[in-house]
């Protein structure tokens, strides 16, 4: 399975978007972001496959989605002449950025992880701590429940509850064997 990334995504994501966009609304111009970011992007681009090359990759796609969209924020500003067209490529472009800070910031979290899985097993303590005082809670909340109209509610809090404790647990035995194996 080929492993994909935030800049392999946020390439196709920004030459499919613009095709199907340019397709919607009849005009050729908006195939723009693919002539100003991803082909000069290409010839940008780190031949090396390095983490060094990747990260100088990111930051070259992040500074040529920002700087399309400062540069058609400020010929719009200039010119005094905003008009849907320009609306709609400034924000595409925005849409674009938005789109790949989110991919690379989700990486560098589940990189994190990979790296210390100690600290999403911590997470996951507290969070099955904080599940079981939400259970005996509501356990005591149904005991003391005088309607029954109550005790079915809390019933069904429950057994989300129950639920979401279960799947907590499961994740955590699933990284206490990965830690071991890593041992």
């Amino acid at each position: 399975m080929k492993k994909t990334n935030a800049i392999k995504r946020t390439t196709s994501f920004i030459i499919i978007f613009s095709i199907i966009y340019s397709i919607f609304e009849l005009n050729v111009a908006f195939l723009l972001p693919i002539i100003t970011v991803l082909i000069p992007f290409r010839f940008m681009k780190e031949k090396k496959g390095s983490k060094e090359a990747y990260n100088k990759d990111k930051k070259t796609l992040t500074r040529l989605l920002l700087f399309n969209f400062i540069s058609i924020e400020l010929a719009s500003i200039l010119t005094q002449n905003m008009n849907d067209f320009t609306f709609n490529l400034s924000i595409g472009m925005l849409i674009y950025l938005i789109y790949f800070i989110i991919l690379s910031q989700s990486e560098r979290k589940v990189s994190q992880v990979q790296k210390n899985p100690d600290i999403l097993y911590n997470e996951l303590k507290r969070r099955i701590d904080v599940l079981e005082d939400m259970r005996n809670k509501n356990i005591e909340a149904i005991e003391n429940a005088s309607d029954e109209r109550m005790k079915r509610n809390m019933q069904v809090k429950l057994n989300k509850i129950d639920n979401k404790l279960n799947t907590t647990k499961k994740q955590l035995d699933m990284i206490e064997s990965l830690m071991n194996n890593k041992q």
